[in-house]
């Protein structure tokens, strides 16, 4: 890990943010990396980024220019993030409860479909997600 701290006077700090995951920064570090499994940059090959340069105004125009074409895509990854966060919350707070018999689920599991044979099974699907999260059992 290592901080960047531009001097404000002569580099805007978005555009340098914005120029590290670029696709001259990124092309830069997939060769850097050379196929390394945890990729990482030694001191030297940091200092021999290449940085694309414009003077300051340009810089903050080109900074503009991208938030505003981004703010869509990043408003709907705010407002997923946040779903998210309610989603587990909710959870959360299920599980407590039924595990503190604060909530009775057999009225509940008795109201469901029954599935047709054949249909459930025991062994999770490939795309679920079988890792504990948050502390809590399976």
């Amino acid at each position: 890990m290592m901080y960047f701290r531009p001097d404000a006077r002569i580099l805007d700090p978005k555009f340098l943010v914005f120029s590290i995951y670029g696709p001259v920064g990124r092309t830069y570090i997939e060769h850097a990396v050379n196929g390394s499994t945890v990729g990482h940059l030694r001191l030297g090959q940091v200092s021999a980024f290449p940085l694309l340069w414009c003077p300051l105004s340009e810089q903050k125009n080109i900074v503009r220019h991208i938030e505003e074409a981004t703010s869509p895509q990043t408003v709907a990854i705010r407002q997923a993030e946040r779903e998210v966060a309610l989603a587990r919350e909710y959870r959360a707070r299920l599980v407590s409860d039924v595990a503190t018999g604060q909530l009775d689920v057999r009225a509940a599991a008795a109201k469901l479909p029954d599935l047709a044979p054949g249909t459930a099974s025991l062994e999770p699907d490939e795309d679920t997600n079988t890792d504990i999260e948050d502390g809590e059992a399976a």
